[in-house]
């Protein structure tokens, strides 16, 4: 559980320091570690959780919530992350179509490409992980079900 608290306490002491604020003064270190603990998955869980601190975690959410779906993934029993393999140069051009796909489909919303996915992750996909961010939520929905249709079928 301590190995999810520590993203949420990073991002809260560089927000303070980028704000030239104290680490504590955004939102207090036994808010964060609550949040770290229960891990909310949606913005009215987390803000229901944050209820005297609204404002701070209403402009932090997304952020917030990144960093609590990664805590809750990305994990191996033994509570270290996996260590990647290197792309075979075939799944380096599978993961360049994947990146193709995923780039065109943000363009058309409007969103930034990496607030869904990165090459990283589009290579874990092409290696078989289905445990990926990409693949839940609002990502899954986007463009994560599409994506992994493409790479299970053989098109991609």
């Amino acid at each position: 559980q301590l190995q999810q608290c520590i993203p949420v306490f990073v991002h809260g002491a560089a927000v303070a320091c980028r704000l030239d604020l104290p680490r504590g003064w955004l939102m207090r270190d036994d808010l964060l570690l609550e949040i770290a603990r229960q891990l909310p998955d949606s913005p009215a869980a987390l803000e229901r959780l944050a209820a005297g601190h609204r404002s701070a975690v209403h402009k932090h959410r997304d952020a917030l919530l990144e960093l609590l779906d990664a805590a809750r993934s990305g994990e191996t029993d033994d509570g270290e992350p996996a260590p990647p393999r290197r792309l075979e140069p075939e799944e380096k051009a599978r993961v360049e179509q994947l990146l193709e796909r995923l780039e065109a489909r943000c363009r058309a919303a409007e969103l930034d490409p990496q607030a869904v996915a990165g090459r990283r992750e589009l290579g874990r996909l092409i290696q078989g992980e289905r445990q990926l961010r990409l693949l839940r939520g609002w990502r899954r929905r986007f463009i994560g079900a599409s994506l992994l249709n493409a790479v299970e079928s053989g098109e991609v």
